[in-house]
């Protein structure tokens, strides 16, 4: 006779190991194509929002203006829906900051009233040991609001007594390493926010995909299926962890796990923002690789009263900027562009231009994120694909005026 069990223990840590090397690569891959995808639509967006702008302000009669409001909101639903796709793919453009967790989870009371009906039972508890984490606020909001909204679905018309939701803050302490759904935690202390219902509740085939993007239990017509691919992507990118725990007819509770942050870091100042539309006369060298948003808000800009110049890749910009007599005020570059990027761009101009005023602009902010480390490119303004034109021309102006 011959005890086997610990080469079973060890096989099936194999197994499992190999499960979540799949699982985790199979997410990358879905991942890199959202990106993709929602880079180009950036592009497509950005025209579309900046005619619409240039549509508004021309048209007169209350009910064309109504009809323009329309197209807007249905950009910004639009906008909201590429921020999701990014956030899963972990190429959002996000500022993280010192913030206390507790008072950014309860500033969102109200808001998450006003979308829990009446007749469910909305609970907050904080756990007064629970300091600062480094996050960008909007990220943490945005993983609250989407956890709330599943367990609010997950909360039956059927079951009209009794129902409730509980999001708590609590730190919590590990000592050695845990085993996640689809991750391992390792040993530390973390800040931590539960989201708990006693809905429905949910077996092990949803979830074994619960936070695949698209994948969704609701009825056509009633979610996207990027909730929990969202709350997933914003978890990876900023290196915290989640964990679900649920059975049916028994409720689920889903639980990030965020480091803590518990040195001082400086905050950046915001940018305050006029309402009103300054015009320009300034020389503008507008570089952009896609002939629709280049037409946009090259358009706008020369509205706004700027002679622009217009580029479609990093060589010829640098054509434009060294024909002789000729003097730009201002540079805006897209990043990602086909013969020279924006950044390779930028390096050229500072060698022959050292004080040239620039602006980058992306709808890929990954490639943003890893330039960031790049001492040359720290101190150029960005703005990110959708904008409007409003807040470009409000940054155009920032930086010449000064």
């Amino acid at each position: 006779m011959q005890d086997i069990s610990q080469r079973k223990r060890i096989e099936l840590e194999r197994m499992d190991l190999e499960e979540q090397l799949r699982q985790s690569q199979k997410m990358e891959s879905i991942g890199h194509l959202a990106g993709g995808v929602a880079h180009d639509f950036n592009n497509i967006l950005t025209a579309q929002i900046v005619f619409a702008s240039l549509l508004e302000e021309k048209l007169t009669e209350p009910d064309q203006r109504a009809l323009i409001e329309q197209i807007q909101m249905s950009n910004e639903r639009a906008e909201n829906l590429v921020r999701q796709l990014l956030a899963f793919s972990r190429k959002q453009q996000y500022e993280p900051r010192r913030i206390d967790l507790n008072s950014t989870v309860n500033n969102l009371q109200k808001m998450l009233r006003r979308m829990v009906p009446e007749d469910i039972s909305l609970q907050f508890k904080h756990d007064s040991a629970v300091g600062s984490i480094m996050a960008d606020p909007s990220q943490i909001e945005q993983v609250v609001i989407n956890l709330v909204v599943n367990a609010k679905d997950a909360l039956t018309e059927e079951e009209k007594k009794g129902r409730e939701i509980l999001i708590s803050t609590s730190r919590e302490t590990l000592k050695k390493e845990r085993r996640l759904r689809m991750d391992r935690i390792p040993a530390g202390t973390y800040h931590t926010i539960t989201v708990r219902d006693n809905g429905i509740g949910m077996g092990e085939d949803i979830l074994e995909n619960i936070f695949e993007p698209f994948f969704t239990t609701k009825a056509t017509g009633k979610g996207t299926g990027l909730g929990l691919s969202t709350v997933f992507g914003i978890i990876k990118q900023n290196g915290a962890y989640i964990d679900v725990e649920s059975a049916v007819g028994r409720g689920s509770q889903f639980r990030v796990y965020w480091p803590p942050q518990e040195t001082v870091a400086e905050e950046e100042a915001p940018i305050s923002r006029d309402s009103g539309v300054k015009k320009g006369y300034e020389h503008i060298l507008y570089v952009e690789d896609d002939d629709l948003t280049q037409l946009a808000v090259a358009g706008y800009l020369e509205d706004l009263g700027y002679q622009v110049v217009r580029a479609r890749n990093g060589e010829d910009a640098l054509n434009e900027l060294l024909r002789e007599g000729v003097h730009f005020e201002l540079i805006i570059t897209d990043l990602t562009m086909p013969r020279m990027s924006g950044s390779d761009l930028i390096r050229k101009v500072r060698e022959t231009h050292p004080g040239q005023k620039i602006i980058l602009c992306s709808g890929y902010n990954e490639k943003w994120n890893e330039l960031q480390s790049d001492s040359l490119l720290q101190s150029i303004p960005f703005i990110s694909k959708p904008y409007h034109i409003n807040d470009l021309n409000q940054l155009i102006r920032q930086l010449l005026d000064s």
